[in-house]
């Protein structure tokens, strides 16, 4: 994990990501997306919530979430195959 923490930089889960994703879980239900039980807060929401919040902080940059999950984060935020992304 130290090795990664050079290479990369990693989002703080704070109020607003979770508020964020809150909304985010809300959207999903709302459109017959259960993406978790009802009683549960799973990870991709947490993903999204960042992603969405980027873009409002960073509107010029292109950002994208790279996953082998596109599937289910695609629905809600810009996603792709790790492996297709070209820098």
């Amino acid at each position: 994990m130290d090795d990664l923490r050079e290479t990369i930089d990693f989002l703080k889960l704070e109020t607003e990501v979770m508020l964020c994703a809150s909304q985010v879980w809300r959207e999903a239900r709302q459109r017959g997306r259960k993406t978790a039980d009802d009683s549960s807060f799973d990870v991709d929401m947490i993903i999204i919530a960042h992603w969405r919040l980027l873009k409002e902080e960073h509107p010029s940059r292109y950002i994208v979430i790279a996953t082998t999950n596109v599937k289910h984060l695609s629905e809600f935020s810009e996603a792709l195959n790790w492996e297709d992304i070209k820098l």
